[in-house]
């Protein structure tokens, strides 16, 4: 019974992670979105996560707006009910058309009862393809708690960044969900590692795989724990469903808090440069670099 209560213990919640690809069919996404939250829920997963644009692709240029949905949209109204057909929460990214006329990369939570609890408009986009098509989120999304645990959302470029999951975990994330769209391994095996140990958090970062109108999306959706370890890692080439356990408060990750204080030891007072416009910052480097000592003047 002690190592029946220790399985009980581990599993304080099972995320299940949906590597796919697929680019310009939103039915046939849609179909397969409603076939995996119906596995994951059977293996029981709490929630299962699904990528970056899942519900159109993303190598599909100025289908981004043909395909583009309201946030209470067809593809929602199908998420919804798989969510409460399979009692599970369902994270996915889609092109959303706002009622405003302008266009947002978004990523939708919903819950088992099928509402939508978590909307998120990505608030960095990756270069001159995705701005020529969406306009940038300015807010961060609120922290929910599943199972005790607080989560944030971000997509895709803004792990790339250090501030914004350095914020969320400030402001109290033990775990940050990550639907991408991503080419370079690198990010798959070292960012999204060194983003979870430099803020004790963790993170599941999920990619589409394959190719899509000449473009090889890298695959590698990974889990890693607030300690830096690799929990899952799917392949490179193939589409899977994978699984990760997540528990913050197992000793091994209190011990990692404990030893790597990053929080407590940060000194905010000579880090006012990172939240300027940058051309605050040439202005302020003419003037004198703010962190470095005068120069030595030798008589």
């Amino acid at each position: 019974s002690n190592i029946f209560k220790a399985i009980i213990m581990k599993e304080r919640m099972k995320i299940a992670i949906y590597q796919g690809g697929g680019a310009g069919d939103v039915e046939y996404n849609m179909r397969v979105l409603s076939e995996q939250a119906e596995i994951a829920a059977k293996s029981g997963a709490e929630i299962i996560i699904f990528s970056e644009v899942y519900t159109s692709g993303y190598n599909i240029h100025d289908k981004f707006h043909s395909l583009a949905e309201l946030a209470s949209g067809s593809s929602f109204q199908k998420a919804s009910q798989a969510a409460i057909k399979n009692k599970i929460y369902i994270l996915y990214g889609y092109p959303e058309k706002a009622e405003d006329g302008k266009y947002y990369n978004t990523a939708v939570l919903i819950d088992k009862e099928g509402h939508s609890i978590v909307h998120y408009r990505k608030s960095h986009l990756y270069s001159s393809y995705e701005r020529l098509y969406f306009t940038a989120g300015d807010v961060f999304a609120p922290l929910i708690t599943i199972n005790g645990i607080k989560i944030g959302i971000l997509i895709c470029w803004d792990i790339e960044m250090v501030e914004p999951a350095r914020i969320l975990s400030l402001l109290g994330a033990q775990l940050i969900l990550v639907p991408t769209a991503n080419v370079t391994k690198v990010v798959c095996e070292a960012t999204v590692r060194s983003r979870a140990y430099e803020n004790q958090v963790f993170i599941c970062y999920v990619n589409r795989v394959g190719e899509e109108n000449g473009v090889n999306f890298c695959g590698l959706s990974t889990c890693v724990a607030s300690n830096g370890d690799v929990i899952a890692m799917a392949s490179d080439n193939k589409q899977e469903l994978l699984f990760a356990d997540i528990n913050p408060d197992l000793d091994i990750y209190k011990e990692s808090r404990k030893a790597n204080q990053f929080f407590q030891e940060r000194r905010p007072e000579m880090y006012k440069m990172i939240s300027q416009h940058p051309s605050q910052q040439q202005q302020q480097q003419q003037q004198q670099h703010p962190l470095l000592p005068p120069p030595h003047h030798q008589s």
